[in-house]
């Protein structure tokens, strides 16, 4: 499954990308077919996630992993925060990991929808090479 969620904070909306990353980069590029989910909450959102099984990784700066370093699943949820606030804290509730993607220089984070990008491309190619090249 492909699409996005979104979930409606108090100030801000947080935007959630699912990947089924066996499906590949393309569908992610056609956004008028991608799956539309909202939810009321934050908790709600969270709910559904671990209910149907998703890895979720939180984007964020103050990681202390890289996004290269997570093997990324079939079942790949992102969460992104908006640019000025970042994620809602009640994101940071759950048990989930954060990454970040390193920067060079005085930048200290790209724009959101780049570094979606990005998260999305690396897992989207590290799920198609594992079932290309099954672990023995």
């Amino acid at each position: 499954m492909v699409a996005m969620v979104l979930c409606v904070a108090c100030y801000a909306v947080v935007y959630c990308i699912f990947l089924d990353v066996a499906y590949g980069l393309l569908q992610l590029c056609v956004v008028l077919s991608v799956p539309f989910f909202e939810f009321e909450s934050v908790a709600a959102c969270r709910a559904w996630l671990e209910g149907h099984g998703f890895a979720v990784y939180l984007a964020d700066t103050r990681a202390e992993r890289y996004y290269f370093d997570e093997p990324f699943g079939v079942k790949t949820a992102l969460v992104m925060g908006s640019e000025r606030y970042g994620i809602s804290r009640a994101w940071y509730e759950g048990d989930y990991r954060m990454i970040a993607i390193p920067m060079e220089g005085s930048c200290d984070s790209l724009n959101v929808g780049v570094a979606a990008t990005v998260l999305a491309y690396e897992a989207v190619r590290k799920n198609k090479f594992l079932h290309r090249y099954p672990q023995k």
